[in-house]
């Protein structure tokens, strides 16, 4: 129980439900080079098409380092061998690096290499890509994405515009300005169509290495193009312009595409796992990190056995929590239409007294079970995240980084809300600490959502408060006991 007298995870959830969060992008910490290479070992543990998040911390023991892999969602028999099979193969490349005292990562390896230390790499970034699969096919194939891409190539390259009867005027003016543009690289995009339909075909296949060798090539044309367009905003607007009318032509009438396209976004997505691979295998010429690899490296799972907390909200027990928020609604009306939506958000139906009883989709997210798993252990102060956290997850690192002068932290947050539960720390006195700030976070975050959702709702508005001062609230303005007392807060009664 947090000092505003309800649990954080009740204060969470009920926040999770008017989805209102500080919109924070990214971290706030500058996150090194050599840290991002655990959001790299956790990005290459994803096999699932499916979202599936995993978190990545290390421990530091007597004979090396131990690997501490946790996820959302139990991890697949097959992720701890793969990790397992992909250090491995980085201390065989740091050992021919050595050895042969190669300059460096080349950036692109032939499949007919010869070389021992190149063959190695290029065996890595096999087995990174076969374990990787599925999710990379998801990342091509969702929405039709690669097929439109792949009509909007076909376009640019083909007919000029003026010739293309069979688009409607709007289609013909923008398709002339991409042909035309001078930003346009020709050379780039000619014959990258057929590159990315094989590599769709390729990838709804069962996973092989010469499918792979395929793959990797389309991947590293992807790269170029995406290199090639980062710095043309103009050209990209074009394309990503005419990518929505070509898009939602292949909708039915009246249907338009729910998101905007964004090319750049898309190909980032796609040529991830490659950047994951060239940041895996710089750690064998790494002076900093390369050391790590002469030692034993241990890889364990972290089984987040928590359970879900279980959550009971009425209007009446809503209420309390909308005044100690500093709303007063006196309608109970939305109230009740707020229940029957959190209710329907959790796939539950409301008691017959109105009342919602539900629990957590999932126990505490990976990154903050994983966090307080290490809590005073020897460990490296980052958590590396297959994906960006959500902004409960942030506000709990930032949350645990004052409380305990730490450094630790992820590479930062997407800034929106999520069906979340507050990890518990061994040190109960650390964890109450943690709550209480949550705790004063969340309470502002369940005003302002109210407020922006149903304002009409509200009879009047107080102030937030803390418990300490809803108290001292009670009493009368001679009371000279008050009077000191809110001095010594900060506040003044007008």
């Amino acid at each position: 129980m947090s000092s505003s007298g309800f649990s954080t995870d009740f204060l969470a959830f009920i926040a999770h439900g008017l989805r209102d969060t500080k919109k924070v992008k990214e971290g706030d910490i500058p996150i090194t080079d050599q840290a991002k290479v655990l959001d790299s070992v956790a990005c290459i543990s994803i096999s699932h098409a499916e979202k599936q998040t995993v978190a990545v911390g290390v421990q530091v023991v007597n004979d090396g380092i131990l690997v501490h892999v946790a996820a959302n969602d139990p991890l697949p028999p097959a992720t701890l061998p793969h990790l397992r099979d992909i250090f491995a193969r980085l201390q065989r490349i740091y050992k021919l690096h050595s050895q042969e005292r190669s300059p460096g990562i080349p950036s692109f390896i032939s499949s007919r290499t010869e070389n021992p230390f190149k063959i190695e790499l290029l065996q890595l970034e096999i087995a990174i890509l076969r374990f990787s699969w599925r999710k990379l096919a998801q990342r091509l194939t969702k929405d039709s994405r690669a097929e439109i891409f792949i009509t909007v190539l076909e376009d640019v390259c083909g007919a000029p515009a003026t010739q293309r009867t069979d688009l409607s005027g709007e289609e013909r003016e923008l398709l002339g300005k991409l042909q035309a543009s001078p930003d346009l690289n020709k050379d780039l995009i000619d014959g990258l169509a057929s590159q990315v339909d094989e590599l769709a075909k390729t990838l709804h296949l069962e996973a092989n290495d010469e499918g792979a060798i395929l793959v990797r090539q389309c991947i590293y044309s992807l790269m170029k193009l995406r290199q090639d367009f980062s710095n043309k905003w103009t050209l990209v607007v074009s394309w990503n312009l005419y990518t929505k009318l070509r898009a939602n032509n292949r909708l039915s009438d009246g249907e338009t595409s729910r998101k905007a396209p964004d090319v750049l976004r898309w190909i980032s997505k796609v040529v991830s796992i490659r950047e994951h691979y060239m940041r895996l295998a710089t750690v064998c010429t790494s002076n900093r990190l390369s050391n790590l690899l002469l030692r034993n490296i241990g890889i364990k799972e972290m089984v987040n056995s928590m359970p879900p907390a279980s959550h009971s909200l009425d209007i009446a027990s809503l209420k309390e929590v909308l005044v100690a928020a500093g709303s007063a609604p006196e309608d109970p009306e939305p109230m009740g239409e707020f229940l029957e939506i959190l209710a329907a958000s959790h796939s539950v139906s409301l008691g017959p007294t109105g009342k919602l009883e539900t629990e957590t989709l999932q126990p505490a997210h990976c990154e903050c079970a994983l966090l307080v798993y290490l809590h005073g252990q020897p460990s490296i102060a980052y958590i590396g995240v297959s994906r960006l956290s959500c902004q409960f997850c942030h506000d709990y690192f930032t949350a645990y980084r004052e409380a305990t002068a730490s450094t630790t932290c992820t590479r930062g947050t997407h800034g929106q809300s999520a069906d979340w539960q507050c990890p518990t720390l061994v040190d109960s006195e650390l964890d109450s600490k943690i709550r209480g700030d949550l705790s004063s976070k969340f309470l502002p975050r369940i005003r302002k959502g109210w407020e922006a959702r149903w304002p009409s709702s509200l009879a009047s508005q107080i102030p937030y408060m803390t418990t300490e001062e809803r108290r001292f609230a009670e009493h009368g303005d001679g009371d000279e006991d008050y009077q000191k007392e809110m001095v010594r807060l900060g506040r003044r009664r007008v």
